[in-house]
């Protein structure tokens, strides 16, 4: 009896002592991937953790502008990196220092690094807890990065417009300028459609799109160019002058809203343009599918913003 006892005695502390030495004494996780957005993107939504919430994989109702929950852990931005973020994360009481790196691949892709890692544990008990731990920090860390993935890869979340690419399909316009003091009203800007259409109908040709609209602010006067779209060529005038497009490609977004609604869809295809290195060889235009001079709702104007790029 007393040699089972000794026995049983020495497997127990075999057991103890393996799993002592064996049991990861700090908690650790690794997460990498690869996203298909810019590098601007992913300092933009990585570095403002105000902006985390649009991503963050939790209820909203768990986050605040700095602290943010995932499955009972608190996520909290310590201090921020030219390329990447400090991370603070607690759970049960257990503190995590972490780094977010972002890693420039190219054009179009970029990798994320996550890494944790806790304080060295001596205490069996707790260098036990350590391994449940850390499968759970390794977790929560793949949901909360595919949460950034899913976000980051959906370009409509960024911009605030789906775009698209296409190719120039209206190579032939003819077009009216005048120059205004002010931002040209809705009535100011189609008298010029109107002079157009009208040119259009005597000279026997088609409209093949909606009416264009492109204004420029240059020395507190307001350039305002108009064109339409047309099946063949008609002679120029004094007001009216053929325009042709090179048939290469070029960005299209759709928007619903008044003048300023469209001039900012402009900005933000020119943000989209700048993270993503394109370059354009033309003026941005606006077809305005909305006739507006009918509908008086401003926010009912659908209008279609076109950006030629090389």
């Amino acid at each position: 009896m007393k040699k089972l006892l000794l026995f049983l005695s020495i497997v127990a502390a075999g057991v103890l002592a393996f799993t002592y030495f064996f049991s990861p004494a700090t908690v650790h996780f690794k997460n990498f991937m690869y996203v298909n957005t810019s590098t601007n993107n992913a300092t933009r939504f990585l570095l403002d953790e105000k902006g985390w919430h649009k991503w963050w994989p939790a209820d909203a109702s768990n986050k605040t502008d700095s602290l943010f929950n995932y499955k009972n852990v608190e996520y909290a931005v310590n201090w921020k990196m030219t390329m990447g973020d400090s991370v603070i994360i607690k759970n049960n009481g257990e503190r995590i220092n972490s780094l977010i790196n972002i890693i420039p691949i190219n054009r179009d892709t970029t990798a994320f690094q996550w890494e944790g890692e806790s304080a060295p544990e001596k205490n069996l008990f707790k260098k036990w807890g350590n391994y449940f731990k850390q499968k759970q920090m390794q977790a929560n860390a793949d949901d909360i990065f595919k949460a950034l993935r899913n976000f980051l890869e959906n370009k409509e979340n960024l911009y605030g417009l789906k775009i698209e690419h296409s190719m120039v399909k209206d190579t032939l316009l003819i077009s009216s300028k005048k120059e205004f003091t002010h931002y040209p009203a809705t009535a100011e800007i189609y008298e010029l459609i109107n002079g157009l259409k009208n040119y259009i109908a005597k000279s026997g040709v088609t409209e093949t799109n909606n009416p264009m609209l492109h204004i420029v602010q240059d020395s507190g006067r307001f350039k305002t160019m108009v064109a339409i779209p047309i099946s063949k060529a008609i002679p120029n005038t004094d007001n009216f002058i053929i325009k042709k497009m090179v048939a290469g490609k070029i960005l299209i977004a759709q928007t619903k809203g008044g003048a300023a609604t469209a001039e900012d869809a402009i900005k933000k295809l020119e943000i989209y343009m700048d993270d993503y290195h394109i370059l354009s060889p033309a003026i941005s235009f606006q077809s305005l599918v909305t006739d507006r001079s009918k509908e008086a709702d401003s926010t009912k104007w659908v209008t279609k913003i076109y950006y030629p790029i090389m």
